[in-house]
This record gives C-alpha cells, structure tokens and sequence, in this order.
C-alpha cells in the first residue's frame, strides 16, 4: 500500500510517496510540502494504486484532482505507471477530426463542420480539451439557445456532448464537461408543413423538365432523401415487373426497397421515356453534383405555381409522405420503405393534421384525411380522399400497370439491367 516518507535536507523537510506498481516498489519526491498536503497527495495515488492493480477508473475525486494537478507533477505519475500521459490535444484538433471522418456522407460532414465553428467559436481553437470546465459547457448551451430555436440548440449541444464523451472513451479527458446538461428534443414541430397532393401536383407542373419534375415525385411520393438518395439512383434499380426500387440508403450505407406508388409511376414513366431510352443509367443524372442547389430551384418552382415556399422544403416532401403512409400502412412497413426508426418517424416526421381531427370529430364522415395540416400548404382546389385512409389520386394522374409504350410495336423490358441501359 502507498505511505508517504520526509527526510531532512539542507533545513529542509522533503516529502516523497511510495506505492506498488505491478510488483516493483516505486516513489515519486514530492519536495517541501506540508503534512496535510502530503496525506491529500497519499490518499490520491493509492486510490490510482489500486485502481492500476484490478483495472479500474479513479473516483470522480480523484479524477478531479487529476485535472487540477499540474503537467508537470502529472507526467511524473505516467512516468511512474500511475496513469496514462496526458493528452494534450486541442478542441480544434479533436473536432477538426470528428467533422472529417471519411465513413460518413458529404451532407453529415457539412452539419458536424457547422457544429466545429460554433465550439471553436465559444472555447477557443487552442484550448485543449481538458480544460473546457462544466461552468463553460453551461454557458456555451445557454448561449446556443438564445441564438437559436430550442431545437437547434439541443441539437448543436447533442453533438457536441458526443464528441467530448468520445473523448472520454479514448482516455484523452477524464469527465465529460458537458454530462450534466439536461438537453430537451431535437425536434421543431413549428416547421412540419404538411404538403398535400393536389399542392404538390401544381408545383410539378410548374417544373420546366420532365426530371425535375421526376426529383420532386420522388421526395414526395417515394419518400426519398435529397439529395443523399438521389444521386446513386438508376435505371437497374427499377423493376418494372414487381413494381419496385433499390434504394441505396448512403446515410446508413445500406439500401432499401420501396413500391413504385401509384403516385410516382407517371412521372417516372415520363422521364424514362425522355431519358432512358437514349441510353442513360443514373435516373437523375443532372442533380448528381452536390454542389447544385436544388433547394433554390424547388423555391423558385413553388413560387411559379403561385405558392409562398414552406419551411425545410425537400424535408417537408418527405415528412407528408410519411405523414401519409402512416394512416394507410403499419408503421414497421412504412418505415421500412421510408429508412427511418419508428423512433425517428414519431420525432421528426409524423404530423397531425387536420384530417386527424376531422375523423375523430366525425366532421370527416369517420375517414381519415390526409390533405390538410395545421401547417399545410395546399392549393385552392384540394379536395379531401373519396375512400377511407387512401389520398384520392385519380383525378390527378393516371396510373398504368405496365410501362406504355411510345409507338406502337415497341416492348419496354420489365426488368432494366445496367447491361440492358449501357448497351443501347
């Protein structure tokens, strides 16, 4: 067990503490220290001794004390075996890593660099991350959510906890200064706007191409992700014949199968005829480039069909789908062909809307409607569904069992391979 010893020098009493280390006996001079101070350091190291000898993390009293201890008297204790050395990395450095990870999409590495501009601008990018106290993690979340909505700001502080926790783990700090905040949902039901059917249908017309036209069906009828979803997307991914796509989920790096919807098959079928045809393997070959911004034409588009652009506007598409979906098919399949958690689904992307209320007021005959919202942008002429639970799509676009044909005599394949596109 560790002691401690003093011996005279020089009129000087000198302190020094013993401990075991894997079988050696070893000490480390503490110099002219008083007694009370010597027990403190005594009582430290034999917690680290024991700690050492059965493999264990320090009490938090300690692993305070570790953090108050100078670099100098904490190298001794590594040189020693006591613990590791001290890891001096700076929060720039560590988050500058975190917001580079290669395994992750170009779209989450934009959100986690938008998280690093925010710590290095509240501690510095030179501070090392050992030295970012509780007191300040308090302060940098207060300060997020009086720049920002509440959701953003629990979003932004999430992360960050995250990262600092992954500290933790590798040993780099000994406490998480951000472990103690109590941080709320993520979620901002304010900018969930339902988008309904016959809304949407205006907005596609509007659209000056048969592909563009196609982006939009696919966010809102196929529940796809823009622009993660789209740029893998091709031809060979699309049975005809069981009426079905691939998905190539690149968030989580695995696909997924969803129906080709009543909804999305006329528009699909439109471009394939424009586009396919002649040869083309990606579905949307034009909106491949992460730098186009499909946001701002998908604005100017909605401002063309005469609409005032609603919040989040690819994420919004998506969310009504789901929205939909939900009132007709389990959860488990919905969120299946969707590619989120039932979790996720309930946070983020399920809406209640006026339909909901209708049908349990019965102001709605009983049948579940899905094409208004409290936040809903919906087009003068939108008209509630004729058939419980389904959205009345018949007036809006014929559906066709198989693909039409552009003149007469010309069979389309059922199944369109990659070999089928790149050999015509």
């Amino acid at each position: 067990m560790a002691s401690v010893s003093f011996e005279k020098r020089g009129g000087k009493r000198l302190a020094r503490v013993w401990f075991e280390i894997d079988g050696n006996r070893k000490s480390i001079r503490l110099g002219e220290i008083s007694k009370r101070n010597a027990d403190t350091v005594l009582s430290h190291v034999r917690e680290l001794e024991a700690c050492k000898r059965i493999a264990d993390k320090p009490d938090p009293r300690t692993r305070g004390w570790l953090n108050e201890i100078t670099d100098e008297f904490h190298e001794k204790l590594a040189e020693a075996g006591l613990i590791p050395h001290r890891d001096r990395r700076t929060v720039k450095q560590f988050f500058d890593d975190w917001a580079s990870d290669t395994r992750i999409v170009d779209n989450s590495r934009r959100n986690r660099r938008n998280t690093v501009t925010k710590v290095i601008e509240a501690f510095g990018a030179e501070t090392a991350l050992r030295d970012v106290s509780p007191e300040q993690a308090d302060r940098f979340f207060a300060d997020m959510t009086d720049r920002y909505s509440r959701a953003h700001a629990n979003k932004i502080t999430k992360r960050t906890r995250q990262v600092f926790a992954k500290a933790v783990r590798l040993k780099i700090i000994t406490d998480n200064p951000f472990a103690d905040i109590r941080i709320g949902d993520e979620s901002n039901t304010d900018r969930q706007v339902f988008v309904d059917a016959k809304t949407i249908e205006k907005v596609i017309s509007e659209a000056t191409d048969n592909e563009f036209k196609l982006l939009i069906a696919l966010a809102r009828y196929g529940g796809l992700r823009v622009p993660s979803e789209i740029v893998g997307l091709k031809w060979g991914h699309v049975n005809w014949e069981t009426s079905r796509i691939e998905i190539t989920d690149t968030k989580r790096k695995r696909t997924r199968i969803i129906p080709i919807f009543e909804e999305l098959r006329p528009h699909l079928e439109a471009w394939w005829w424009d586009e396919a045809s002649d040869g083309a393997e990606y579905v949307i070959p034009s909106y491949r480039d992460a730098n186009r911004n499909i946001r701002s034409r998908l604005i100017r588009t909605i401002k063309r069909a005469g609409l005032t652009p609603w919040c989040k506007p690819w994420q919004n598409l998506r969310s009504s789908r789901e929205t939909e979906l939900a009132d007709r098919f389990p959860i488990q399949v919905v969120t299946a062909w969707i590619g989120n958690s039932v979790a996720v689904a309930k946070r983020h992307y399920l809406q209640v809307t006026d339909g909901h209320f209708d049908a349990a007021s019965g102001a709605g005959g009983g049948a579940i409607v899905v094409q208004s919202g409290a936040n809903t942008v919906q087009s003068p002429q939108a008209t509630n569904s004729t058939e419980a639970g389904k959205t009345d799509v018949s007036s809006i676009v014929p559906v066709y069992s198989t693909v039409p044909a552009p003149h007469e005599g010309f069979e389309p394949p059922l199944r369109i391979e990659k070999s089928d596109v790149l050999g015509r």
